[in-house]
């Protein structure tokens, strides 16, 4: 079994063992006035990933500083998991090739502030863990496609498109390498 295919196992029992019962619906017309700016922030995710329109520096802790002023646990479980299903329709191939290690750091940012708020509104080291795994799941998940599109055009003799997934398995391992050390230690053996 494959470094990937055991982090979506474990993305996966982790999420059986949570559950998603009783989850509330919003919609944007729904939301407190707090939870439309965070709103309004999480739907950036995609397009500050794959567009050049905007720069990501304060990115992260404006989303995490957003979600943190919304008071309500139900509304902010939903704001999450909305920011979550925007990363996971994000498209690499569609994207330049260069714009690809920009749009690593976007995500990883934004699985940050997930890992930080779940972790202030859940259960504390199990909910961060869980938002761990995820990401850890996502980037291995977008490394094993990398890898298997980078042998496949090495098999076409295609090396143009070799060299793209090449540059984005380096970024991938890099986005990954951040990730695996983001975890804050200190905080979760004090839980």
């Amino acid at each position: 079994m494959s470094t990937a295919e055991r982090l979506s196992m474990v993305a996966f029992l982790a999420a059986l063992m949570v559950g998603c019962a009783g989850e509330a619906s919003f919609s944007e017309e729904t939301l407190s006035h707090e939870g439309r700016k965070a709103y309004q922030l999480i739907r950036l995710v995609d397009g500050l990933a794959t567009n050049d329109f905007s720069r990501y520096a304060s990115y992260g802790p404006s989303l995490k500083t957003s979600l943190g002023l919304v008071a309500s646990k139900e509304e902010k479980v939903w704001l999450l998991k909305d920011l979550e299903r925007r990363i996971e329709s994000i498209n690499y191939d569609d994207m330049p090739s260069a714009r690809s290690e920009y749009a690593y750091v976007v995500v990883g940012d934004a699985f940050c502030a997930i890992q930080d708020i779940s972790y202030e509104i859940h259960d504390g080291r199990a909910a961060a863990l869980e938002v761990w795994f995820r990401e850890m799941s996502y980037f291995a998940s977008e490394l094993a496609h990398c890898q298997q599109k980078s042998q496949t055009a090495s098999t076409k003799g295609d090396v143009n498109e070799k060299e793209r997934y090449q540059g984005r398995i380096e970024k991938c391992e890099t986005a990954m390498a951040k990730t695996l050390y983001r975890i804050d230690f200190n905080r979760i053996s004090s839980v």
